[in-house]
């Protein structure tokens, strides 16, 4: 939205709300607009963090009207910045393709971080934030990424080393809160991918344990955690005769 620079001005019905992937605008220099509207979203009572991103979107030459060019500002300029993108990282890893939420990942952990604290964030800046979301657009960074993805073998046994299968594992991003679900198999292993750099926390449903991992590109695709469960011992009733 073009309702900024006060604070909560993401209230349009299509930009406040969590499936949205809503864009904020900067400069060349990558300083927020200050016509770009900011969070958090009050207008429904959520407090939800607004924008995800930010683009360029000040001074941006562009098609107009009766086939002439002209040089207009508006996150209307930023958001087809961010849909150009799309369609870069798709043409570069085709894997993608209709995958949104993986496709918001990817922009989100690689836009380039700007701390703020101007909407509610307390006195220490931030990253997300609601001037500039996760930071500002690099699509060159985002296929990079997406080109080098990880995968996580998690490997769930008690605390004498028994394997536990068919356990609900939760692998979640600890910087955009996005969940993975995988169940292990007989043996207590799954495995979770496509993943990428981060730092994550694995935990099993029912069993009260968590664990945290850091994800790098210097895995080279695979990486490995033990996850330990404390299960309390069950005594099965038996007769004698």
């Amino acid at each position: 939205g073009n309702d900024g620079s006060r604070c909560s001005t993401v209230r349009n019905p299509i930009s406040m709300h969590d499936a949205t992937f809503s864009v904020g605008a900067h400069n060349e220099a990558g300083t927020i607009a200050g016509f770009s509207s900011r969070g958090p979203v009050t207008a429904d009572g959520s407090g939800r963090l607004k924008p995800d991103i930010t683009a360029p979107g000040v001074g941006v030459r562009s098609a107009w009207l009766n086939g002439g060019y002209n040089t207009i500002q508006g996150t209307s300029m930023a958001s087809p910045h961010v849909s150009g993108a799309v369609a870069l990282l798709w043409s570069a890893v085709p894997e993608l393709i209709g995958n949104i939420d993986l496709t918001e990942q990817i922009l989100i952990k690689s836009a380039t971080p700007v701390p703020a604290n101007n909407c509610g964030e307390g006195n220490i800046e931030v990253v997300p934030n609601n001037t500039y979301g996760y930071g500002r657009l690099d699509i060159l960074a985002a296929v990079e990424l997406a080109q080098t993805p990880v995968s996580l073998t998690v490997q769930l046994v008690t605390d004498q080393g028994v394997a536990l299968g068919e356990q609900a594992v939760t692998l979640t991003d600890q910087l955009t809160g996005y969940s993975y679900q995988s169940t292990t198999a007989f043996n207590g292993i799954t495995r979770i991918g496509p993943l990428y750099p981060g730092n994550y926390l694995v935990s099993v449903d029912g069993l009260g344990t968590t664990q945290a991992i850091t994800l790098s590109s210097e895995l080279q695709q695979q990486a490995q955690i033990t996850v330990t469960a404390a299960v309390s011992k069950t005594y099965l009733p038996f007769i004698m005769k």
